[in-house]
């Protein structure tokens, strides 16, 4: 299906607005390739309104005071856009909520990975300009030379955007277990057992954490080969259990999967299932273990340092001085000679 000039010049409007508000979300100091990257997406609307012209305004006068007809101007554009969005007399309504839509698809696991680096604005900034140049080279044509500019600086944020995703592997990550956790929910048309319990008890929250709490790229390719093999739902849940690791361990939440699996009259054997809960459930109180220790060192290592005025795991570092020095003035018993 073809696209008029009229169809193209609307979605470049709307391209140079999402990349233009991605790019003022990335830092402007710090890291050079993301300032790089958000120089690059603040200068879309000069390449794009910039090479317009309005040679007849002395006759028709401006865009804004005329018949709105075709997307011709930031004004024009915009009219149409909120006209088009009138005609949708009633919302839009999922009747299934979509665990892929906003948690488990590439951009959801991104903004969960915890990083500093927003690699979820940069694979949106990324979309986005895919969109911009299938509209911009759709053809090539007058519509396309004439915006060679903004052509060319596109080329330069998808360069950009190419060098981050060399840069870190939490693109990479998040790709792979995005299609694992595809292949583990199973179709959403049918009566896939696993999938409905996935969705019953809300397992999107759990399977995110192998983005939140590092886990190596060679993990996560191994869970997707095991998923591509896995056969039987008893198969599927034990991965998806290593992936959710310490986030399920709940043994009310496994007596739960096990009445659904039996109910279903699905033939399984709980034991491997029953030993991943209970790993699960030890990463669980090592961590909890350790994080109590960790807040209790930290409040330790505060008071300390507001009573003394310097670290009390490092003091010797820190003053140039004995503690008793410190403390007595040079003198430990505080006699006066």
């Amino acid at each position: 299906m073809g696209l008029s000039d009229e169809e193209r010049e609307s979605n470049l409007y709307w391209c140079c607005h999402k990349l233009h508000g991605l790019g003022m979300g990335l830092p402007a100091e710090g890291e050079g390739t993301l300032s790089h990257l958000r120089d690059l997406c603040l200068q879309v609307w000069p390449a794009f309104i910039g090479a317009h012209t309005n040679g007849m305004h002395w006759i028709f006068g401006s865009s804004a005071g005329n018949k709105v007809r075709d997307p011709d101007s930031p004004w024009s554009a915009a009219i149409l856009l909120q006209l088009g969005k009138s005609m949708e007399r009633e919302p839009r309504t999922r009747d299934t909520f979509d665990p892929f839509d906003g948690y488990l698809d590439i951009p959801g696991l991104l903004k969960q990975s915890g990083s500093d680096n927003h690699p979820d604005k940069v694979y949106e900034i990324f979309s986005w300009t895919e969109s911009a140049v299938y509209s911009l080279r759709r053809y090539r044509d007058a519509f396309h030379r004439e915006r060679k500019t903004l052509s060319d600086l596109i080329a330069s944020i998808q360069g950009a955007c190419y060098s981050i995703f060399c840069k870190h592997d939490v693109f990479a990550r998040a790709y792979v277990l995005s299609e694992t956790l595809g292949i583990l929910y199973g179709s959403p048309w049918g009566d896939d057992i696993v999938r409905k319990i996935l969705t019953e008890d809300h397992w999107h929250h759990h399977l995110s954490r192998p983005m939140s709490e590092y886990t190596s790229l060679a993990d996560i390719r191994r869970w997707h080969w095991m998923a591509s093999v896995a056969e039987t739902p008893q198969e599927r849940l034990l991965i998806l259990m290593q992936i959710a690791g310490r986030r399920y361990h709940y043994r009310h939440s496994f007596l739960k999967l096990c009445r659904t699996l039996q109910k279903a009259h699905v033939r399984t054997d709980f034991s491997p299932l029953w030993e991943q809960i209970k790993k699960n459930h030890a990463e669980h109180e090592s961590r909890e273990t350790d994080q109590t220790k960790q807040y209790r060192d930290r409040s330790q290592a505060e008071a300390f340092m507001a009573l003394h005025g310097y670290d009390s795991w490092d003091y010797e570092k820190e003053c140039p001085r004995a503690f008793d020095e410190a403390l007595f003035g040079g003198d430990p018993e505080g006699e006066e000679e």
